[in-house]
């Protein structure tokens, strides 16, 4: 997903749904990025292409997606 539609979602988002409905949507997004990141680490993708393609993909800074990548690491 791009960092375009997901911002365009947000904001659809922000004006239409009540607080449990924005509670759920942030969970599912959480379990995309971490299945991203368990993807490509399993897959033994390079970090540097990851934190990359997470960047791209889900608009994380590269300091957050270096934080969870050495968590799922350590997991």
């Amino acid at each position: 997903m791009s960092v375009k539609i997901i911002n365009e979602i947000r904001k659809k988002f922000d004006k239409e749904f009540n607080e449990n409905e924005k509670k759920i949507f942030r969970e599912v997004i959480e379990i995309g990025i971490q299945n991203t990141i368990a993807t490509l680490c399993d897959a033994e993708v390079e970090e540097k292409n990851i934190i990359c393609v997470v960047n791209e993909h889900w608009g994380i800074g590269f300091n957050d997606i270096k934080n969870r990548i050495a968590f799922y690491k350590k997991n």
